[in-house]
């Protein structure tokens, strides 16, 4: 009989232990379920300002539009003379490009701009093919609020939205610090330049290896404008010289 009061007391911490346990989502769960979250978001363009001030590189409200089409069409022109997106920032489907080949594990719980946030690391699958990067989750809506990249080349993010359309939540301003080598430029886009069939708007060269000397770099894209699915042909993202939309 004395043992009775000790297995009521393990029961107990057994049954009080279990729901806690089980309140804690996994990384992949919550990756799966922001990305459900941004699913109504078929199609939008918007946009967009870059500034940008680095030691070799000053660019002062550079304006164009970006459109975006899901699962992964995106297209870049310019409003005045060129455009230029870093090549180390991701646009579009943001959530599926930062996972990409990558295993999530989720690693704590902290506060980012004040909001409370899950902390998730993103180890690439292929040992070697690029260095473990960050991602810090907003708890309560699921929305990307930082992101750090490793490497000899890191790039820190900080994501603000706006609430679009009343119902969606999408980048208002992502501010970004960018390490890149000094040699390193901006890859340019010309309003009627035109691109190669199916070639994402932001891709650019590659970047010089490591080992040589480099500059910060710090970024600011600011967004304006959106216009939600409203239909964007999928003709328009291979066309040598798309009408104006």
């Amino acid at each position: 009989m004395k043992r009775l009061p000790v297995l009521l007391g393990l029961l107990a911490v057994t049954l009080l232990s279990t729901p806690a346990l089980a309140e804690t989502p996994s990384a992949q769960r919550l990756l799966d379920q922001a990305r459900r979250n941004m699913a109504p978001v078929n199609n939008y363009s918007v946009d967009v300002q870059l500034d940008v001030k680095g030691e070799n590189m000053t660019i002062k409200g550079m304006t164009m539009t970006l459109y975006f089409k899901r699962p992964d069409k995106t297209r870049i022109l310019a409003k005045q003379g060129f455009s230029a997106m870093p090549r180390s920032l991701t646009l579009g489907d943001v959530l599926a490009e930062l996972a990409k080949n990558c295993r999530p594990a989720l690693l704590r719980t902290e506060k980012k701009q004040g909001i409370d946030c899950y902390v998730i690391r993103l180890d690439p699958i292929r040992q070697g093919s690029q260095p473990p990067a960050l991602l810090w989750l907003d708890k309560a809506h699921l929305l990307v609020r930082a992101t750090r990249s490793g490497g000899p080349f890191p790039v820190k993010s900080e994501w603000k939205y706006a609430r679009v359309d009343e119902k969606y939540d999408l980048p208002r301003r992502i501010d970004a610090q960018i390490t890149a080598p000094q040699s390193a430029g901006f890859g340019r886009r010309g309003r009627r330049d035109p691109d190669e069939p199916g070639r994402r708007a932001n891709a650019r060269t590659p970047a010089p290896g490591p080992g040589g000397p480099t500059q910060t770099m710090h970024a600011t894209l600011s967004f304006s404008n959106y216009r939600v699915n409203k239909g964007i042909p999928d003709s328009f993202f291979t066309s040598k010289d798309p009408p104006r939309r």
